[in-house]
């Protein structure tokens, strides 16, 4: 006969099973699962860190670009107030200088027409002494020595 199919035997095979199966239990509950619990709480507790550590950095990156957005608004505004400058002094100085150029034209179409004043009365005077030559000529073509 099979000696697990005999009931004599049953009495002392519960008893090795829950021997075994408490040694087992207690043997889980004493070493497994404190390391397991040990080890989940370390993780938790890590990951927590990093999650403290990433809402740190996120706040120090925000007040980074905040200074950032800042410093190039200053910038901007400072770059917009210089050429502001830069193009009134430009726009002094062609005044200026537009003054200036005016100024010599005038002086300059002034002594022209001085010039050309002076031409047109050399020229009349030209002009009259040759009309007085010619007519002379045409006189003493005309009438002789007389």
């Amino acid at each position: 006969m099979v000696p697990q199919l005999d009931s004599s035997y049953w009495v002392s095979q519960i008893v090795w099973l829950t021997i075994c199966l408490g040694i087992l239990v207690l043997f889980f509950k004493k070493v497994f699962l404190p390391r397991i619990t040990s080890s989940v709480s370390s993780r938790d507790k890590h990951i927590q860190e990093l999650k403290d550590k990433v809402a740190s950095l996120t706040k120090l990156y925000e007040k980074f670009t905040q200074k950032l957005t800042d410093i190039d608004n200053q910038r901007i505004k400072e770059t917009q107030k210089i050429m502001i400058e830069t193009k009134d002094r430009c726009e002094k100085i062609l005044n200026e200088q537009l003054k200036v150029i005016d100024l010599k034209s005038k002086n300059a179409i002034a002594e022209a027409r001085k010039d050309a004043d002076k031409l047109l009365k050399n020229l009349n005077e030209t002009i009259k002494a040759e009309i007085d030559v010619t007519t002379k000529l045409v006189i003493n073509k005309l009438f002789g020595d007389k």
